[in-house]
């Protein structure tokens, strides 16, 4: 590696969070995250999920409460009301967001990054571009809010 790739390599370092770990098409990286998942996963917990899409999904952040490694709630967080159950299928349960990453993978997208919780392991923020000549399809997901619960 020449010296200006190993300084850009290392202010990309510099860029990211200081709680999450970043990746393109890091296999490596995204096996570490989902066993780390495996391993420190709560039985019960709640996050917020946001997609950004061009796509019929909410435009706002998805409360997903999931108990025992199943969804139990899907909640609007600025109403509390129920999420419209033709959407369910969208606001999948952390194992379900690794499922997600892993089919991209597997599609082969022009550009797929993701970040992961140092502490838990799990997705925090996820790009997906399956085709980088049109811009309808792209995917965005932000993760915030993670609690565990009692």
């Amino acid at each position: 590696m020449n010296r200006t790739a190993l300084c850009a390599a290392a202010l990309a370092l510099l860029a990211l969070p200081a709680c999450s770990i970043s990746t393109e098409f890091g296999e490596e990286v995204f096996n570490s995250a989902r066993a780390q998942w495996t391993r420190t996963a709560p039985a019960a917990y709640s996050f917020h999920l946001l997609r950004s899409c061009t796509c019929p999904t909410p435009k706002e952040p998805i409360r997903i409460e999931v108990r025992n490694g199943a969804v139990v709630s899907r909640t609007y967080t600025s109403s509390s009301a129920a999420l419209e159950a033709q959407f369910a299928s969208a606001y999948p349960s952390v194992n379900g967001l690794f499922d997600l990453i892993a089919e991209a993978r597997r599609q082969k997208p022009v550009r797929l990054n993701s970040e992961y919780s140092s502490t838990y392991g799990y997705p925090t923020t996820v790009l997906i571009d399956l085709d980088g000549s049109r811009t309808d399809d792209d995917l965005i997901l932000n993760v915030t809010e993670f609690t565990p619960l009692p």
